[in-house]
């Protein structure tokens, strides 16, 4: 991410922050607070794709405690669910 700080220049907050990351060389490039943010919206995505990871494991453990529960056996599709689930991807 590039700001052209000529035009568009950090607010005194932000000026703090990249001072902070200057003084203590942790980089950033020529825009701390741009790669900043990149950093915190990729953080955004990263979590909204484990919770919906976790969503799927809720579905799958509540159907796989629901079949216990009601002292079903397990079948072939139980299995086959049960397959699924592990083997299932987060889009």
């Amino acid at each position: 991410m590039y700001r052209d700080l000529e035009t568009n220049p950090y607010s005194p907050d932000e000026q703090r922050v990249a001072s902070f990351f200057f003084d203590r060389g942790m980089g950033g490039g020529d825009d701390p607070i741009g790669a900043l943010f990149a950093s915190y919206e990729y953080i955004v995505v990263e979590r909204n794709v484990l919770l919906k990871k976790i969503e799927q494991l809720h579905r799958c453990l509540g159907f796989f405690a629901s079949v216990i529960k009601s002292g079903e056996s397990w079948t072939e599709t139980c299995q086959r669910n049960y397959d699924a689930c592990k083997n299932e991807k987060v889009k």
